[in-house]
């Protein structure tokens, strides 16, 4: 029996490191470089920020220190980079806990769990590659980082702006795939016979901030592009404007197959307490009409604990969130808002000085 654990135990650990290892290309880099996550994106910031100084060198930029508009609009694509590298580690950390969240719920033993995971969770990094050429190309379309108008050449300079704005909108594609991937194989879990209990969605909490956590870094990132790149025409606000909108879609359809669940186990749970009050009612009328009073009490007390007991499936919330996380959420969407109003309020008020008599 000592021999048989000591061959089963290395088995078991490999398949419950499935959720714990690199799932995406950039989290299979970073470990292969053994550099802690911190240092790593610190090395990455370095690597993408010498080179703009050497472009600008070449362009004689570095004679002009002051010029807040080109330092702005070429510092967008390495700080969006390295904030996708500081926040990668949360994405990891959430959906590993997003996963786990089902060991408990999950009508599988573990040994079934884990080979489900280690079956349907492994991302196709064929697509995940397709994902980030797409996102670059789309990207040096929508941008056209080679269009911004510059008081002198600048050929280095564009050439670099063009390289990290392909590389930025990249990664943001590789993100947003991988995101969609881990949802697909998320639903798969939904889907599977669950033991859940209406009255206690603490063990789906960690869907909702998963979800959150998606929302919010899409957020973050339009803001980094309002710091950098102020005062963006109309095109620059339709796009902010489509990427709020996609941050707070991707909040809810997170969630939708966890709320098809919620939804489904209360349904479940009221048609059993609606068949139960139809039950006692039918044995009411029956001794009414007996003349069988006596019994009467204790129906009545059942009568009274299954219409406590609907009234309460009804209150029970169908979507895993809190209150905190919509307003977290609300007042993220708000900071881009109140950065474009303070922008043109700024632009305004230093128009009016420079033109007052």
């Amino acid at each position: 029996m000592w021999k048989q654990a000591e061959i089963d135990l290395p088995v078991k650990s490999v398949e419950t490191r499935i959720t714990t290892a690199p799932y995406t290309l950039l989290e299979k880099w970073v470990e292969r470089t053994r550099l802690p996550w911190s240092l790593a994106t610190a090395a990455v910031g370095v690597a993408l920020f010498l080179p703009m100084i050497g472009a600008a060198h070449l362009d004689g930029i570095l004679d002009r220190l002051f010029d807040a508009r080109f330092w702005r609009i070429t510092l967008l694509g390495p700080m969006v980079i390295t904030y996708i590298f500081a926040t990668h580690p949360q994405f990891r950390r959430l959906r590993q806990e997003a996963i786990d969240a089902f060991r408990p719920i999950v009508k599988l033993s573990a040994d079934e769990f884990d080979r489900f995971v280690g079956k349907h969770l492994p991302l196709d990094q064929w697509r995940e590659l397709m994902a980030f050429g797409v996102g670059a190309i789309a990207g040096e379309m929508l941008l056209r980082p080679w269009a911004a108008l510059e008081p002198i050449p600048i050929l280095w300079s564009k050439g670099y702006r063009m390289l990290l704005t392909a590389l930025m909108c990249g990664f943001i594609g590789a993100v947003i795939y991988t995101s969609l991937a881990t949802a697909r194989f998320l639903a798969k879990l939904h889907r599977q016979p669950l033991a859940l209990n209406i009255f206690d969605l603490t063990p789906l909490e960690p869907i909702a901030r998963r979800s959150l956590f998606y929302a919010l870094v899409l957020i973050g990132g339009i803001t980094l592009g309002l710091i950098f790149v102020p005062n963006q025409g109309v095109r620059g606000l339709i796009i902010n404007g489509i990427v709020i909108l996609v941050a707070v879609l991707i909040f809810f359809l997170g969630m939708r197959d966890t709320h098809i669940v919620m939804r489904t186990t209360k349904e479940r749970e009221l048609r059993i307490v609606r068949q139960n009050l139809a039950a006692v009612h039918q044995q009411l009328l029956e001794q009414v009409a007996r003349g069988q009073l006596e019994n009467l009490p204790t129906l009545s007390t059942n009568t009274n604990l299954w219409l406590n007991y609907e009234k309460r499936i009804k209150e029970a919330p169908e979507w895993p969130f809190t209150s905190t996380m919509i307003r977290n959420l609300l007042m993220s969407t708000l900071i881009p808002i109140i950065i474009i109003t303070l922008q043109r309020v700024a632009v305004e008020l230093t128009t009016k000085w420079i033109t007052r008599p």
